[in-house]
């Protein structure tokens, strides 16, 4: 098992006036490629419908491709949900729904899936994500494949705005907040919304305070680069921990046979403004889907499901070569 990488970034950030270590850079330095996998036949998990781990050695790619000796070695690795059971929203590994053969294995292509179908009263919205945790994600990358399910249109006839339909999110402890997720924490968000006026959907991305109370520190929307449905395209998405001068995130899509689109590049905070310690991002939910409860049901009252399927993941502690 490889050591952390953590101990050889570390003379990448000197201390400031106060203490506390940031980047003294926007630009990314390049760091390791610390995982990859297709989520081919030798990657497998316990759960069917809902799976609650994935382990394994993905033999379909190089190496690094080990669930455990590769990816875990950076940290903890889970697959979580909230609100309902496996009958009304999931995680799978299934066929790709283009039915398309995987080269490497000449087998029918194999994909994560994730699954809303509906939501039960749970004083929650429903979210089905996996979580990446360390305490030291100063910097990181990944590349990934998404195919979002056409049934996603069927929010376009919402009768008024969809504003919380999440597919990233990467969070940042406050020490005077207290415990993650139940304090005055630091999230970037990456979003798919529709304004109450249009039936368009387009990319959002937001730094805020979660959650008691929620605060939006700086956010951006993306209306002219438009959201690939039913088809797969790789989305490549750059984070670096920071303030407002020297925070950055970067998240591009590509379809095939395109030229590569930066739908946002952002300079600004990513950890929460006040908090002491300059905590760096510590959990990473890389893939996520996450939606209100009267968004859910809308698609499925309309005979729809929301689904997003993943591949061909590669994550890197730093930068990666195409930033």
């Amino acid at each position: 098992m490889r050591q952390p990488l953590f101990s050889s970034l570390a003379t990448v950030f000197l201390l400031s006036l106060s203490g506390m270590a940031f980047p003294l850079t926007t630009s990314a330095q390049i760091g390791e490629l610390v995982f990859r996998s297709g989520f081919e036949n030798d990657t497998s998990g316990g759960g069917a419908q809902a799976l609650f781990d994935i382990t394994g050695i993905d033999n379909s790619v190089a190496p690094p491709n080990s669930w455990q000796d590769d990816l875990v070695a950076y940290g903890g690795f889970s697959m979580q949900y909230v609100c309902g059971d496996a009958t009304q929203r999931g995680a799978q590994i299934v066929d790709d729904p283009t039915g398309a053969i995987n080269p490497a294995t000449r087998q029918t292509n194999r994909v994560l899936l994730f699954w809303l179908k509906e939501v039960p009263l749970c004083n929650a919205h429903a979210r089905v994500q996996d979580l990446l945790i360390s305490p030291n994600f100063w910097e990181m990358t990944q590349r990934v494949r998404m195919f979002i399910h056409p049934d996603i249109l069927i929010l376009q006839q919402y009768p008024g705005e969809v504003d919380w339909l999440m597919f990233q999110e990467a969070w940042s402890t406050n020490y005077r907040g207290g415990s993650w997720g139940r304090g005055q924490n630091f999230r970037i968000s990456f979003d798919i919304n529709k304004a109450s006026d249009s039936e368009g959907l387009y990319w959002r991305v937001s730094g805020n305070q979660c959650c008691s109370p929620g605060k939006e520190f700086w956010s951006a929307i993306n209306k002219t680069i438009p959201i690939p449905i039913n088809q797969w395209f790789t989305a490549e998405t750059y984070f670096k921990a920071g303030d407002q001068n020297t925070g950055r995130v970067k998240f591009t899509v590509q379809v095939p046979g395109q030229q590569k689109e930066v739908v946002f590049d952002i300079t600004d905070w990513t950890t929460h403004p006040e908090d002491a310690r300059r905590s760096p991002l510590q959990y990473w939910m890389p893939h996520k889907l996450y939606s209100r409860d009267v968004f859910v049901d809308f698609v499925r009252n309309e005979g729809g499901v929301l689904r997003i399927f993943w591949d061909d993941w590669r994550v890197w502690i730093g930068g990666a070569p195409m930033f």
